[in-house]
């Protein structure tokens, strides 16, 4: 049960970061579209919702990491710490994706 477990989070890590990655990958081609002449306040929104997105971003493949390295080598603790990093992992994106639409968009 453990193993399957894993492979669903690494999985569900790997989905995750791919999404975070089209969604960084979106603000950025928005920023690129705006006018020249859009205020900096404005541009700057873009720039920091886009960039805070790389951390659940590389979040996400640590734990997929985390994963992978538990399914070569099983351990209690590598178990403990992957289910307890992939809760932290989706409240942290949840976080994100509350603040990043709330403050910088």
């Amino acid at each position: 049960m453990s193993k399957d477990i894993a492979i669903a989070i690494l999985g569900a890590a790997v989905s995750l970061a791919g999404l975070l990655l089209i969604f960084c990958g979106f603000l950025f081609t928005q920023l690129a579209a705006l006018d020249p002449l859009t205020p900096d306040p404005t541009l700057n929104s873009y720039r920091g919702a886009a960039r805070w997105g790389l951390f659940p971003f590389a979040i996400c493949l640590a734990e997929a990491g985390v994963a992978l390295w538990w399914l070569l080598s099983p351990s209690d603790l590598l178990f403990t710490t992957l289910w307890v990093g992939f809760v932290a992992l989706l409240a942290g994106t949840a976080l994100y994706g509350i603040v990043a639409t709330l403050r910088f968009l």
